[in-house]
C-alpha cells in the first residue's frame, strides 16, 4: 500500500479533504476486483513448483493447467480450445518455441453488438531459470507477468458474474511465448479461435501491473493509435487520481502482446507500470507487489470496460456507431 508522511499542517489538510470527499458520493465499481484475490493469484503463479514459467517448461504446462481451471471455474465462461488450452509452435528468436494460449468466451447478450468482441489479455509465462545447476535461480516474475495474469483472471472472475448484463462478448486469454517474442499472441491473431460470425473490436492487455508510484502512476500504451477510436478514455476520472494518475501514451515500441492485434489494425491498449530495477531478476517476487495499486487500476479498467460492454459505446475511428450487418 502507498504510504504517505504527514507534517502537522498537513494532518489538518487531509482531514478537511476526508470531510469533503465524503460529502461527495463515489460511484460503485461495476467489478469488484479485491486486494486478497490478486494476492492469492501473484503467489500461487509465483510458485515454486512453476519454476518461473518459462516456455516449453513443466512449469509452464503447469501454469496453463492452473489458468484453465480458474476460468472453467468461472460460472457461465466457456472454455475454447480443446479443454481450454490452445498449444503451439512458433519460431523465435531463432528456434522453435512451443506452449500454450487458455481461453475462455462470454457470449454479449446485444442482438447487434455480441458480434463485437472485446479480448481481455495478459500473458502468463516468464524466463524460467536464470544460471546453472544449484547455483541457478528461479525468476519468479511477480510484476513481469503474474500481476498481469492475476488481474486478468479477477476482471474475468467479474465479468462472468456480471454475464447477464454484457452487450458486448468477450473473449479472455492468457497468451504463452510472449518473452520469446509475443508468440502467443502472435498465433492467436493468425488463428483467433471465435464463434463464427464473431470479430474482434478492441483489446485490453495487463503487462507488468504491480509496481504503481504516485511519480509514475498508470500509463496507457497504445491511447492514441488507430485514429482515436480511445477518444472517450479521457471522460472516465481515474480511481483516487492523486494516488493513480493515467498517463495515455502513443508509444507502442514496448514490447507486449498488444502490438499483435496492432499489427492486425485491432485497437488495443496496454495497462502498465512501467519498467523497474527488478525487472527480468530473481528480486522481482510476491512481496513487492503494490495489490492496493493494482486493486486501482483493476477499478479503472473496471469502468472503461464497463463502458464498451455494458454500455456499448461505440469503438470505431470515427466514434460513430457500427451499422447493424
Amino acid at each position: 500500500m502507498l504510504r504517505f508522511r504527514f507534517s502537522r499542517t498537513g494532518k489538518r489538510l487531509a482531514a478537511v479533504a476526508l470531510v469533503l470527499l465524503t460529502a461527495v458520493p463515489v460511484r460503485a465499481q461495476w467489478l469488484r476486483v479485491t486486494e486478497e484475490g490478486l494476492r492469492e493469484s501473484v503467489e500461487a503463479l509465483c510458485s515454486p513448483e512453476l519454476e518461473g514459467r518459462a516456455a516449453g517448461s513443466r512449469g509452464d504446462t503447469l501454469a496453463a493447467r492452473w489458468i484453465r481451471d480458474r476460468l472453467a471455474s468461472y460460472r457461465g465462461m466457456r472454455l475454447l480450445y480443446e479443454d481450454g488450452i490452445g498449444p503451439f509452435a512458433e519460431e523465435g528468436r531463432g528456434e522453435t518455441v512451443r506452449s500454450f494460449n487458455v481461453a475462455g468466451w462470454l457470449e454479449g447478450n446485444d442482438p447487434v453488438l455480441r458480434d463485437e468482441v472485446i479480448v481481455v489479455g495478459a500473458h502468463y509465462d516468464h524466463m524460467g531459470r536464470q544460471g546453472e545447476g544449484y547455483d541457478a535461480e528461479v525468476l519468479y516474475g511477480a510484476d513481469d507477468n503474474a500481476s498481469g495474469t492475476a488481474l486478468t483472471l479477477e476482471l474475468a472472475a467479474e465479468l462472468a458474474r456480471n454475464r447477464r448484463e454484457l452487450r458486448r462478448s468477450v473473449l479472455v486469454v492468457l497468451f504463452g511465448g510472449e518473452e520469446a517474442g509475443l508468440l502467443g499472441s502472435r498465433h492467436f491473431c493468425e488463428n483467433p479461435p471465435l464463434p463464427q460470425g464473431k470479430r474482434i473490436a478492441g483489446m485490453f492487455n495487463f503487462d507488468m501491473v504491480g509496481r504503481l508510484t504516485t511519480e509514475r502512476g498508470l500509463l496507457l500504451l497504445g491511447a492514441d493509435t488507430a485514429c482515436g477510436p480511445w477518444a472517450f478514455l479521457r471522460e472516465i476520472p481515474p480511481p483516487l487520481s492523486e494516488l493513480a494518475p493515467v498517463h495515455y501514451e502513443r508509444e507502442t515500441r514496448a514490447a507486449s502482446d498488444y502490438l499483435s492485434f496492432l499489427r492486425k489494425g485491432i485497437p488495443a491498449l496496454c495497462f502498465n507500470t512501467g519498467i523497474h530495477a527488478d525487472y527480468h531478476k530473481a528480486a522481482d517476487r510476491p512481496e513487492k507487489i503494490n495489490y492496493y495499486g493494482m486493486r486501482l487500476i483493476a477499478d479503472h479498467a473496471s469502468a472503461v470496460l464497463e463502458k464498451l460492454v455494458r454500455e456499448g459505446a461505440p469503438l470505431t475511428p470515427d466514434g460513430k456507431a457500427q451499422e447493424k450487418r
